[in-house]
């Protein structure tokens, strides 16, 4: 009986941090169950899109989509950047003990599918800004020259002897 006691003394420290991953799990996936098992990749991606810091960093990586100009792009890119460095901090040495637990009972997944995810846009959206930046680029470079060439015809046309508009007077 006494070894019991002892027994049930010794795991109840082990049933803690049961206990608080649990509570953890409960509000950071309300939906999870543990016998779902651990996350996926793609579940984990999807909730991640889901939250609303994630919904509005959506928004803000679909803006430049809408604003054609090169700027909107970059500073998108920019933030989608941040943002997969802090995914990647948080989950890959949680130093917050709620994360850790999470991560410990499954309900949420490392941090590979949601920064991969982000590293995507962020190129796809450094492309996008730079093919905007070159287009406008080579908008201007092109006028440069047109207006250099009316500007080089006119001199010449104007050193050509022969064409006065006094003589016919």
């Amino acid at each position: 009986m006494i070894r019991a006691g002892a027994a049930l003394l010794a795991a109840l420290p082990a049933l803690a941090p049961l206990r608080a991953a649990a509570e953890v799990c409960d509000k950071e996936r309300p939906f999870w169950r543990p016998a779902d098992g651990p996350v996926g990749a793609l579940q984990d991606l999807i909730h991640s899109i889901a939250t609303p810091l994630g919904a509005a960093l959506l928004l803000c990586l679909l803006a430049p989509l809408v604003w054609r100009r090169a700027i909107p792009a970059l500073l998108a890119a920019n933030t989608a950047l941040l943002a997969a460095l802090f995914t990647w901090l948080e989950r890959s040495s949680p130093s917050d003990p709620a994360t850790a637990a999470a991560l410990a009972e499954g309900c949420m997944g490392p941090p590979g599918a949601p920064v991969a995810a982000l590293l995507l846009a962020a190129l796809g959206l450094y492309w996008l800004g730079g093919t905007r930046l070159a287009r406008r680029r080579r908008a201007a470079l092109a006028a440069l020259r047109q207006e250099q060439a009316e500007a080089e015809a006119a001199r010449t046309q104007a050193m050509q002897p022969g064409e006065d508009d006094t003589s016919e007077t």
